[in-house]
């Protein structure tokens, strides 16, 4: 509820036929009437150029040239519009499902960036989850009024990156979100007879590690840093450790402040930034007790105990744990070596 003080919902209703307009805006009137942050708007067919005797380019078929093409003006329109009523853009489609708590992830993600920025990316596909300026929403809405029919609106949001800040496109630091926050669900195209398959594959399907949700835990690894740190993937909501060259029984090891019952462990490797650098055979261990609880440092860095397996996984791991056992150390453990780094994008854990 709090978030809704800061957010402005949009809506674009692009169709042309007027009856079908009506009947969306009575649909969706039902539904959002109550909520004062959502707005509803649509074009005059006065705002939109010719749709006909478009320019012939890539081998398009008339029909998809008018699609894009009117898809460009709709961008247009609805930036304009949105251009003084926020301080950031977020640009999303119907078809779309979002990250659960996406709002403080997104706040985190625009918070952390490091150097200023043009656009940022909360997906990997198409237009979809693209974050901007709301100062910057006239000016890419005249470039795509002005150029819709030359190409698809993504290649004309590269080529607007381009001008606006060529240092940061060409030193590659356009900032992209470790996973989407945004999963593409529609198969069917809005253009007639296109169907799409945009599942992002680094889709973030959890509720994200913010402080004070993972329980308090020392984390120590032995593999080598590249960025970031073991904590950064459990504490902090955007964070991730990058680790590299990994080895057999390599580990990142978490260490509880005190023993915790716990019924859900998530383990997420790999990413939008890396795609290729995921675990690709491991283990997760638990220790049960502290069998030298003077002993606070060992050989191996915090002292666990011994542990005991209780699952492989490649990739990501999900495990459900029924028995209410106080858990004092989990392990993460590398059992094959492997040429790919290690991306951990989090580690999460429930309580009972």
């Amino acid at each position: 509820m709090e978030d809704r003080k800061n957010v402005h919902i949009v809506i674009f209703l692009g169709d042309l036929d007027e009856s079908l307009r009506r009947k969306q805006l009575s649909a969706i009137s039902k539904k959002v009437a109550r909520y004062n942050f959502i707005h509803v708007i649509q074009a005059s067919k006065g705002f939109y150029p010719s749709l006909t005797n478009l320019k012939q380019k890539y081998g398009d078929s008339p029909s998809r040239i008018k699609w894009r093409s009117k898809q460009n003006v709709d961008f247009s329109f609805l930036m304009f519009y949105c251009s003084s009523i926020s301080k950031y853009y977020l640009h999303l489609e119907d078809d779309i499902m979002p990250s659960p708590s996406f709002f403080p992830k997104l706040r985190d993600f625009i918070s952390l960036q490091p150097q200023p920025w043009t656009v940022l990316s909360t997906a990997m596909y198409g237009h979809i989850g693209k974050v901007l300026h709301s100062d910057d929403l006239k000016s890419l809405a005249l470039f795509y009024y002005m150029f819709y029919d030359e190409m698809p609106c993504d290649w004309l949001l590269t080529f607007w990156k381009k001008v606006k800040d060529p240092f940061l496109v060409e030193n590659n630091l356009l900032a992209s979100c470790p996973g989407s926050l945004f999963q593409h669900f529609g198969k069917d195209s809005s253009l007639e007879e296109k169907t799409q398959n945009l599942t992002e594959p680094y889709f973030d399907a959890f509720n994200h590690k913010y402080n004070g949700l993972n329980p308090t835990a020392t984390l120590f690894s032995n593999i080598a840093i590249h960025e970031g740190t073991p904590e950064d993937a459990y504490n902090k909501g955007i964070g991730y450790f990058w680790g590299k060259k990994l080895n057999i029984d390599d580990f990142i090891q978490i260490r509880f402040k005190l023993p915790i019952q716990l019924k859900r462990i998530v383990i997420n490797t790999g990413s939008n930034l890396a795609p290729q650098d995921v675990l690709l055979k491991g283990a997760l261990d638990a220790s049960y007790e502290d069998n030298d609880p003077e002993k606070k440092n060992n050989e191996k860095g915090v002292s666990c105990g011994d542990f005991i397996q209780l699952s492989t996984f490649k990739i990501k791991l999900d495990l459900g744990l029924t028995a209410k056992r106080p858990i004092h150390c989990l392990r993460m453990r590398v059992t094959e070596k492997q040429a790919p780094w290690l991306f951990l994008r989090e580690m999460n854990v429930w309580t009972w």
